[in-house]
């Protein structure tokens, strides 16, 4: 270093340590701001945001809650719009808050990805009705030719009979048990009236 004593060394290397101080930080910070959630989970995503601020922190510069959950909040993509836009419209949010709402929201995503895989995994295609034709019991039928070609059927009618398929509209809906029919509320009930043996 070629200082002649110790106070000039000692400003030496409290400079050379305030440049890479300065330098440790100045990179920290540019990462926290390219830091995106990108193909991360939720989990590493915030992992990372929080590891760049701690270290941040030991550099000697200070995050304020607020900059964490703004910058986490920027690093989101379009998956998330919604969660930004409620977050953005609060007063503030904490940390622990912004944490626990994101992890809500990503189960939250996680079971609707298991209910929709579920769903598109029942084949809708195919639907068909499993009925035996009962065997006639006689040709009991007379024609008549007129005007019109008017066919006329005796005995067993053939409009009693199922013809063809069940074709299936719109998707199907698990059974939830839900009903505006059930209730135990006595105020639904048009005429409620006690029950008697």
């Amino acid at each position: 270093m070629g200082c002649s004593n110790s106070h000039k060394r000692w400003t030496a290397v409290k400079e050379s340590y305030g440049i890479f101080n300065k330098s440790r930080v100045t990179f920290l910070t540019g990462e926290l701001l390219r830091t995106r959630k990108g193909s991360m989970t939720i989990d590493q995503y915030l992992n990372t945001v929080k590891q760049l601020a701690d270290n941040l922190e030991i550099a000697g510069k200070t995050i304020t809650q607020y900059d964490l959950v703004t910058q986490v909040l920027a690093g989101l993509h379009e998956e998330y719009t919604h969660i930004v836009v409620q977050n953005n419209s609060r007063d503030s949010i904490s940390w622990y808050g912004l944490q626990s709402v994101l992890m809500t929201y990503k189960s939250r995503l996680e079971h609707l990805s298991i209910v929709r895989n579920n769903l598109s995994s029942i084949n809708l295609t195919h639907a068909s009705v499993n009925y035996v034709q009962r065997p006639s019991l006689g040709n009991n039928r007379a024609v008549r030719t007129g005007n019109y070609g008017i066919t006329a059927n005796y005995g067993r009618s053939s409009n009693h009979r199922g013809r063809g398929k069940i074709r299936c509209r719109g998707a199907w809906f698990a059974e939830t048990g839900a009903s505006n029919h059930v209730t135990t509320d006595r105020e639904n009930f048009n005429a409620a009236n006690e029950y008697r043996r």
